[in-house]
Protein backbone atom coordinates (compact mmCIF):
# COMPACT_ATOMS: atom_id res chain seq x y z
CA UNK A 1 0.00 0.00 0.00
CA UNK A 2 1.22 3.35 -0.99
CA UNK A 3 0.50 5.21 2.30
CA UNK A 4 2.14 2.76 4.10
CA UNK A 5 5.31 2.85 1.69
CA UNK A 6 5.57 6.78 2.25
CA UNK A 7 4.74 6.36 6.01
CA UNK A 8 7.93 3.65 6.32
CA UNK A 9 10.12 6.14 4.45
CA UNK A 10 9.24 8.77 6.64
CA UNK A 11 9.41 6.78 9.94
CA UNK A 12 13.67 5.42 8.92
CA UNK A 13 14.78 8.89 7.27
CA UNK A 14 13.19 11.25 10.24
CA UNK A 15 13.89 11.93 13.69
CA UNK A 16 10.88 12.48 16.25
CA UNK A 17 9.82 15.77 17.12
CA UNK A 18 12.64 17.52 15.17
CA UNK A 19 11.81 18.95 11.89
CA UNK A 20 13.45 17.83 8.94
CA UNK A 21 14.29 18.68 5.17
CA UNK A 22 13.59 15.89 2.67
CA UNK A 23 14.18 15.75 -0.79
CA UNK A 24 10.74 15.61 -3.07
CA UNK A 25 12.39 13.88 -6.33
CA UNK A 26 13.98 11.29 -4.38
CA UNK A 27 10.30 10.86 -2.32
CA UNK A 28 8.77 10.80 -5.56
CA UNK A 29 10.79 8.20 -7.06
CA UNK A 30 10.49 6.14 -3.85
CA UNK A 31 7.09 6.21 -3.41
CA UNK A 32 6.10 5.79 -7.00
CA UNK A 33 3.57 9.37 -6.39
CA UNK A 34 3.03 12.28 -8.29
CA UNK A 35 3.74 15.88 -6.56
CA UNK A 36 0.18 15.81 -5.72
CA UNK A 37 -0.58 12.78 -5.04
CA UNK A 38 2.24 12.81 -2.22
CA UNK A 39 1.06 16.39 -1.19
CA UNK A 40 -2.27 14.31 -1.02
CA UNK A 41 -0.81 11.73 1.44
CA UNK A 42 1.10 14.26 3.58
CA UNK A 43 -1.71 16.48 4.18
CA UNK A 44 -3.48 13.23 5.35
CA UNK A 45 -0.81 12.01 7.73
CA UNK A 46 -0.71 15.68 9.12
CA UNK A 47 -4.79 15.39 10.00
CA UNK A 48 -3.98 12.05 11.46
CA UNK A 49 -1.45 13.84 13.67
CA UNK A 50 1.43 11.73 12.08
CA UNK A 51 3.10 14.82 11.08
CA UNK A 52 3.06 18.27 11.60
CA UNK A 53 4.24 21.52 10.39
CA UNK A 54 4.15 20.36 6.78
CA UNK A 55 6.15 22.72 4.39
CA UNK A 56 6.14 21.19 0.62
CA UNK A 57 7.80 22.48 -2.51
CA UNK A 58 8.85 20.94 -5.75
CA UNK A 59 12.84 20.65 -4.64
CA UNK A 60 12.29 20.19 -0.91
CA UNK A 61 9.54 19.40 2.09
CA UNK A 62 9.75 19.95 5.87
CA UNK A 63 7.88 18.09 8.68
CA UNK A 64 8.08 17.68 11.82
CA UNK A 65 7.59 13.18 12.45
CA UNK A 66 4.89 12.72 15.64
CA UNK A 67 5.30 9.76 17.70
CA UNK A 68 1.65 8.54 16.61
CA UNK A 69 3.53 7.59 13.55
CA UNK A 70 5.66 5.14 14.40
CA UNK A 71 3.35 3.62 16.68
CA UNK A 72 0.42 3.43 13.68
CA UNK A 73 3.17 1.82 11.67
CA UNK A 74 4.34 -0.50 14.20
CA UNK A 75 0.58 -1.92 14.54
CA UNK A 76 0.63 -2.62 10.81
CA UNK A 77 -0.70 0.50 9.53
CA UNK A 78 -2.73 1.34 6.88
CA UNK A 79 -3.21 -2.25 5.11
CA UNK A 80 -3.42 -3.36 8.95
CA UNK A 81 -5.86 -1.04 9.65
CA UNK A 82 -8.54 -2.31 6.06
CA UNK A 83 -7.72 -5.98 6.89
CA UNK A 84 -9.20 -5.34 10.46
CA UNK A 85 -11.84 -3.06 8.74
CA UNK A 86 -13.10 -5.99 5.87
CA UNK A 87 -12.26 -8.73 8.88
CA UNK A 88 -15.13 -6.72 10.77
CA UNK A 89 -17.45 -6.43 7.98
CA UNK A 90 -17.13 -10.68 7.37
CA UNK A 91 -17.77 -10.94 11.10
CA UNK A 92 -20.76 -9.05 10.77
CA UNK A 93 -22.28 -10.75 8.24
CA UNK A 94 -21.81 -13.91 10.09
CA UNK A 95 -23.87 -12.45 12.85
CA UNK A 96 -26.47 -11.30 11.03
CA UNK A 97 -26.84 -14.96 9.09
CA UNK A 98 -27.29 -16.13 12.83
CA UNK A 99 -29.97 -14.02 13.20
CA UNK A 100 -31.61 -15.22 9.87
CA UNK A 101 -34.03 -18.28 11.53
CA UNK A 102 -35.70 -15.79 13.97
CA UNK A 103 -35.74 -12.33 11.76
CA UNK A 104 -36.04 -13.85 7.86
CA UNK A 105 -37.37 -10.48 6.17
CA UNK A 106 -35.11 -8.36 8.23
CA UNK A 107 -32.09 -10.28 7.96
CA UNK A 108 -32.35 -10.20 4.05
CA UNK A 109 -32.62 -6.63 3.63
CA UNK A 110 -29.63 -5.69 6.09
CA UNK A 111 -27.47 -8.36 4.24
CA UNK A 112 -28.17 -6.36 1.27
CA UNK A 113 -27.07 -3.12 3.09
CA UNK A 114 -24.27 -4.39 4.32
CA UNK A 115 -23.06 -5.98 0.92
CA UNK A 116 -23.65 -2.16 -0.87
CA UNK A 117 -21.36 -1.18 1.99
CA UNK A 118 -18.51 -3.69 1.44
CA UNK A 119 -18.94 -3.14 -2.61
CA UNK A 120 -18.79 0.55 -2.09
CA UNK A 121 -15.43 -0.09 0.27
CA UNK A 122 -13.88 -2.29 -1.88
CA UNK A 123 -14.14 0.23 -4.40
CA UNK A 124 -12.54 2.75 -1.90
CA UNK A 125 -9.98 0.69 -0.89
CA UNK A 126 -8.61 -0.69 -4.97
CA UNK A 127 -8.55 2.94 -5.54
CA UNK A 128 -6.68 5.25 -3.51
CA UNK A 129 -3.03 6.65 -3.02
Amino acid sequence: MVKDKVLDIICKECRLEALEKLNTAVMLEMSNLSYDELHAVLKQFERYNFISELVMHRVEFKLVLQLEALDFRKNGGFKSHDDLLKLNIEKLLLEIESLKPIFPDRVNTITAIIANITQALSFFFSNKP
